[in-house]
């Protein structure tokens, strides 16, 4: 806030509605805290919101990154060549991309009016229920030889793979992120969540081409969707909405 009260309110004002008093006064008392202190990986282990909040995030990004996000960057064009999909796999990759960034700018737009959590749950249902398409797509390709007849279903379950990701689970871990965590613990859950992120990621694009090796595409597609399967469940049953309500009210609600 840099000591300017009066521009502080001016500013929460405008995405709140009634009485803000309290809440600066709030916001004023976690800002002289994070001066006063800095926290460490201890004080996200001792006090049991933090602890809570930081399991959170960080299996957000596990989720985030067992939606195979990583494989669909790397081996995009290995996929729809293995697919034998009727639209040339260059082509495909292009309009992949521009469908994507039209999913995030979508979250952009919506996030604030339908909240974290629906978006969440949205997300993780639609990449799991495309990653289960692929998988079948590709066990029907071994198993029968010819699906010229569905080689336009590859492209079609990827496009919508990607604008669903685009709209939740890509973005708004690192929206809640910065939502959870009390100013003086926020760079080391930031730090621990980003780790998380990319070991994640890395597994991942390495895990990719030994489940084909082993077995075939369709059941490493069947791997990611079953992982994806269980970020649904865990979405529903613990991630908080934190749409509208201050970080006492968060914080309380991981207590």
């Amino acid at each position: 806030m840099k000591g300017d009260l009066e521009e502080a309110k001016k500013s929460l004002a405008k995405v709140r509605t009634g009485c803000i008093e309290k809440e600066i006064i709030t916001l004023e008392g976690n800002v002289k805290s994070y001066i006063a202190s800095r926290g460490g990986i201890r004080d996200i282990i001792k006090v049991k919101s933090h602890r809570k909040a930081a399991g959170v995030t960080m299996s957000l990004m596990v989720i985030q990154q067992t939606t195979a996000m990583s494989v669909m960057t790397f081996y995009l064009q290995f996929v729809f060549e293995s697919a034998n999909s009727t639209i040339s796999p260059e082509i495909a990759s292009i309009i992949i991309g521009v469908v994507q960034l039209f999913g995030s700018l979508a979250s952009t737009i919506t996030v604030d009016k339908l909240g974290r959590r629906p978006l969440l749950l949205a997300s993780t249902i639609a990449t799991s229920s495309s990653l289960f398409v692929l998988s079948i797509y590709f066990y029907l390709l071994v198993t029968m030889g010819d699906v010229s007849s569905i080689g336009w279903l590859p492209l079609a379950t990827l496009i919508i793979y990607r604008i669903a990701y685009g709209l939740g689970i890509g973005s708004l871990p690192q929206t809640l992120l910065s939502e959870i965590f009390p100013a003086h613990v926020k760079s080391v859950a930031s730090a621990l969540t980003v780790c998380t992120c990319h070991s994640c990621f890395f597994i991942v694009s390495k895990l990719f081409p030994i489940l084909v090796s082993a077995v075939d595409n369709w059941f490493a597609f069947l791997f990611f969707a079953i992982c994806n399967t269980a970020g649904v469940v865990f979405v529903w049953f613990v991630v908080p909405e934190t749409k509208g309500r201050t970080l006492d009210e968060i914080v309380k609600s991981f207590e």
